[in-house]
C-alpha cells in the first residue's frame, strides 16, 4: 500500500490509524452509498494490489477513502471517483476550514459500464 494523496498527516498516530482502517476493509462501499450525502472531513487516495474481478489476475489500482464527519469511512476502486476526490483534496488542502458535502452518484459509460462518481453539493 502506498499513499498517493491525502488531506491529513498519514505519519501521525491518528493518521496511521485512518490509513490502516481504510486499507483493511473497515469501510462502507461507495457503491452502497449511492445517493447519500456525505460531509467529508478527510480523504485518502492510495494504491494497492487488489484481487482481480471475474478471474482476472490481481493488479495495482488506486483507491479512495472518504472519512465523514459522522465517523464513517466510504471507500472504493473507481478511477472516476478517485479523480474527483483528488480535486477535493486540492480544495481542502488550500482551504483547511472547509468540509465539503458531496453525494455519491452512479454513471454509465458509452460502452455500458457502470461507475460511481462524486458530486459536490457545497463547500
Amino acid at each position: 500500500m502506498q499513499t498517493i494523496k491525502s488531506t491529513f498527516d498519514t505519519t501521525s498516530v491518528e493518521g496511521m490509524t485512518k490509513v490502516f482502517n481504510a486499507s483493511n476493509g473497515a469501510s462502507v462501499s461507495l457503491k452502497a452509498a449511492i445517493g447519500e450525502v456525505i460531509e467529508v472531513q478527510d480523504i485518502l487516495i492510495y494504491s494497492d494490489v487488489i484481487q482481480g474481478f471475474g478471474g482476472s489476475e490481481p493488479h495495482e489500482a488506486e483507491l479512495v477513502a472518504l472519512f465523514s464527519s459522522d465517523g464513517n469511512t466510504y471507500a472504493g476502486v473507481s478511477a472516476v471517483a478517485t479523480k474527483a476526490a483528488s480535486s477535493l483534496v486540492d480544495m481542502m488542502t488550500a482551504n483547511p476550514e472547509i468540509s465539503p458535502k458531496i453525494t455519491v452518484v452512479k454513471g454509465s459509460s458509452k460502452g455500458g459500464q457502470d461507475f460511481v462518481n462524486l458530486q459536490l453539493i457545497s463547500l
